[in-house]
């Protein structure tokens, strides 16, 4: 259940989303990248909190690359897994590419069957290689 998450802005613009065990780390390494680190177990708690600071984003001419760094994360709860497949579906027109590095076999699971119910297509890629998703970051903020 939705709880009412701690949002921290942090001098060099980073944002940190914080309720129970879990964190969202937001941060922009250049214009339209956004990079999320997630940290614990999404139970839910952050309710629209973690999509809405996304939408924050959703500006300027170019569509926003996002890179979703779940190493720490835990498998979200279905309720959870099914929003943010909502979430792709509705804002895919916004993304250019979602990047997840997915290393525990259980997250990725539960992002690739995100992406298939997305209906996105190619729109997301789900990795399990540290080295591929810092080279595709790299790449993105370079051609920046």
């Amino acid at each position: 259940m939705p709880e009412t998450p701690a949002r921290t802005a942090m001098p060099d613009g980073t944002v940190l989303l914080t309720a129970g065990k879990c964190s969202f780390e937001f941060s922009r390494p250049a214009p339209s990248v956004l990079k999320i680190r997630i940290a614990g177990r999404d139970a839910g708690q952050f309710g629209p909190a973690v999509f809405d600071e996304v939408r924050l984003h959703f500006s300027g001419p170019a569509s926003l690359e996002l890179f979703v760094d779940a190493t720490e994360a835990d498998g979200p709860i279905p309720d959870v897994s099914e929003s943010w497949t909502r979430f792709f579906n509705r804002e895919a027109p916004n993304l250019k590419r979602v990047s997840i590095l997915a290393v525990s076999k259980f997250v990725h699971l539960t992002v690739s069957i995100a992406k298939l119910f997305s209906r996105t297509g190619e729109l997301i890629q789900v990795c399990s290689n540290p080295k591929l998703f810092q080279d595709a970051l790299a790449k993105a903020t370079a051609r920046r």
